[in-house]
């Protein structure tokens, strides 16, 4: 751009009503970008006084208000008794009006910072865990966690937080994402034991949908069977299309399978206790993952 076109459009910039000196005017005449950009520039600023004049009905409107605010400032002073009593009791009014539009806006300013949910998500533990492709070994700090953050536990046992307050306890091997008061599970084994306080809190994998109750839950999650053992409490179980739903309590085993038919259902009986299973096997050991399995490293 040239120095002449830049020292013209300051100009603009700088003056609602532009005056030109015979340097711009020289410029102007050799540069049909500026011309036009002169004829906007005019256009709209005259659009915008128009737009701000006030027409003569409501400038008499105003002028009518102040002729008649003078007027009764000018009464109440002659009536001076008069005036004190209205005084007051109009002041006092005003105060009371006052302090009720304060006090509402001040609950409402309070119920709205109360009803806005505090999102964060922290995890912590002794684990093993990967978290935007870096290995990070977990002692007992808390990590911030974004909604819908993979995370993948290799080892261990980590404790997830919402809200600066623990709510579900993790052991074993899982791929998860978490997000508002949801786990979505990907793959893996592990257990997840739920503090009271998680109540209402739900479980997502490629196949089911768990909506916690208080509960501990074991999930194993394969490439074409999704399972979840209930430990303790209950949770309201169904397929993530819905079509199947009900209560599971303790000791109750959910397994669903693909099949190129379709999904199969079966429900069968576990011990209500954590079991010493191959996820505990694995923390042991150590594990690889490949695709969406886990393979056992073997012992030296």
């Amino acid at each position: 751009m040239k120095a002449d076109c830049e020292n013209f459009i300051l100009l603009l910039q700088e003056h609602s009503e532009t005056v030109l000196d015979d340097a711009h005017k020289e410029h102007l005449a050799s540069c049909a970008n500026c011309r036009r950009l002169l004829e906007i520039h005019d256009r709209s600023f005259a659009r915008l006084k128009q737009g701000f004049t006030l027409s003569a009905s409501a400038r008499e409107a105003i002028l009518g208000k102040v002729q008649k605010m003078i007027a009764e400032e000018k009464s109440s002073k002659s009536r001076s008794s008069d005036f004190s009593l209205a005084f007051w009791l109009r002041s006092w009014r005003l105060q009371i009006s006052f302090a009720a539009v304060l006090f509402m806006l001040m609950a409402g300013l309070w119920y709205s910072g109360k009803s806005q949910p505090d999102n964060t998500m922290q995890i912590s533990g002794s684990a093993t865990i990967l978290k935007n492709f870096k290995k990070i070994a977990l002692e007992n700090t808390l990590i911030q966690l974004e909604t819908g953050e993979k995370v993948t536990i290799l080892n261990g046992r980590v404790d997830l937080c919402w809200q600066n307050s623990e709510k579900v306890s993790i052991d074993g091997m899982l791929d998860f994402a978490v997000q508002e008061n949801n786990i979505d599970a990907k793959s893996g084994q592990a257990t997840l034991t739920f503090l009271p306080a998680a109540a209402g809190y739900i479980i997502t994998t490629r196949l089911m949908l768990v909506k916690i109750l208080g509960t501990t839950v074991v999930l194993e999650l394969s490439d074409n069977q999704d399972a979840i053992s209930v430990i303790k409490g209950k949770v309201e179980w169904s397929l993530l299309d819905g079509t199947e739903k009900r209560e599971v309590s303790a000791g109750t085993k959910m397994i669903v399978t693909r099949h190129p038919e379709g999904l199969k259902v079966t429900e069968d009986i576990c011990q209500k206790e954590i079991p010493e299973s191959s996820s505990n096997q694995l923390l042991e050991v150590g594990a690889k993952k490949t695709g969406n399995k886990w393979t056992p490293l073997e012992k030296n």
